[in-house]
């Protein structure tokens, strides 16, 4: 998983789309296959149920 701002700064990401709520979406762009692209506190508050730090 690649940090969107810093992957967009980088060219390791190209905006895909804006979403429902307003937030820009990217894909991943010269990585590796699977690497996804997203903002960090959305993994934080996803794993945050299962109790990963």
């Amino acid at each position: 998983m690649l940090c969107d701002r810093c992957a967009t700064r980088r060219r390791l990401a190209e905006h895909d789309r804006t979403d429902e709520r307003g937030r820009d979406r990217y894909e991943a762009a010269n990585t590796v296959d699977g690497a996804t692209v997203d903002c960090f506190p959305d993994l934080y508050e996803a794993l945050g149920e299962v109790g990963v730090d």
